[in-house]
């Protein structure tokens, strides 16, 4: 069937293959080749002329050394804790407090939990019998968390060991920045083929397409899986609402307050995806219902002129809308 595929492709003519694919060339190579490729162009050498302020933004985090508070919400990921509280506790950035939520699971995960805190691996540790889902485990956290700054991570995820440190640097950069997302990757590459696919589309749409959209302006999501926001910045949109899209929700809400969200290419996370094309179904499925609740329905008002209206924020939305569609 492949071989067929190739076949019937090689012989098609300029014509028909325009024809057949006219969506690809007016839209998707306008979008995510040539305008992505310009930008990247771009932004190579912008980021070589930005090293000094890179290097005193450093030195500036290092010489004030805040306090990070990193949330870790989840359910049934126990077997993962403890390579995620080994990459931590590599950190080139050390003053953090690690505060994990432990979501009504039903395995071993509170055990693991429970002897990772007695060898003060693990700051705060709370078991919730009942499971209240994500965003409510996560504001669980966040009402324990005493940092200036706070890093959401997934449970099921592992760092570099510079990834604390290089996300925070760009708040030291900007002060109108809100959040920073870092860069995940697929941890379990070499699980299946539907995780080696993922592992291609993570590298497309995270590392360039969210560097891309930063360096547009239009940033429309701080992944839920790895991402840094001011504590005061939550503290004024009251953490993260309950309910699906969380992470694509809460980043909407910074812009809406208009604070900067950045994309950190450098500060690299590794997160498991799902094995195999049944679950991977399921989680765009889900994917797509949220958008369609937030963004269609929560933060609509971007789309409408209004005094608060922004031509970044209603792009993001647009630019999300219409490429998914």
């Amino acid at each position: 069937m492949i071989e067929q595929a190739f076949t019937f492709l090689a012989n098609l003519t300029t014509a028909e293959l325009l024809g057949y694919f006219w969506p690809f060339f007016i839209l998707d190579m306008t979008r995510y080749v040539i305008i992505e490729g310009l930008v990247l162009l771009h932004y190579l050498p912008k980021r070589k002329r930005m090293a000094p302020k890179y290097q005193q933004a450093k030195k500036a985090l290092f010489t004030q050394k805040p306090l990070v508070s990193i949330l870790v919400p989840g359910k049934n990921e126990g077997k993962h804790l403890p390579k995620l509280v080994e990459t931590l506790n590599r950190q080139t950035y050390s003053n953090i407090e690690l505060i994990v939520v432990d979501d009504g699971s039903d395995d071993n995960t509170p055990i693991i939990c429970q002897e990772l805190n007695k060898r003060g691996l693990i700051n705060v540790f709370i078991r919730n019998d009942v499971r209240g889902g994500k965003a409510s485990a996560a504001n669980t956290a966040l009402n324990f968390a005493k940092g200036k700054y706070i890093v959401h991570i997934d449970a099921d995820s592992h760092m570099d060991n510079n990834a604390i440190e290089t996300i925070l640097i760009p708040f030291f950069m900007d002060d109108n920045i809100g959040c920073v997302g870092g860069d995940v990757r697929v941890a379990n590459y070499n699980d299946s083929l539907i995780t080696q696919v993922q592992g291609v589309e993570y590298t497309k749409s995270l590392m360039l397409g969210r560097t891309v959209a930063s360096q547009l302006g239009i940033l429309r999501i701080v992944s839920g899986a790895y991402g840094a926001f001011r504590k005061d910045v939550l503290d004024q949109i009251k953490g993260w609402d309950v309910g699906p899209g969380l992470d694509g929700d809460i980043t909407l809400k910074v812009r809406k307050l208009g604070y900067k969200v950045v994309h950190e290419p450098a500060s690299v996370c590794y997160t498991n995806t799902p094995t195999t094309l049944k679950k991977l179904a399921k989680q765009r499925y889900r994917w797509d219902k949220s958008m369609v609740r937030f963004r269609l329905r929560k933060h609509i008002d971007i789309l409408k002129p209004s005094a608060e209206f922004s031509w970044s924020n209603f792009i993001t939305v647009v630019d999300n809308l219409a490429f998914n569609l």
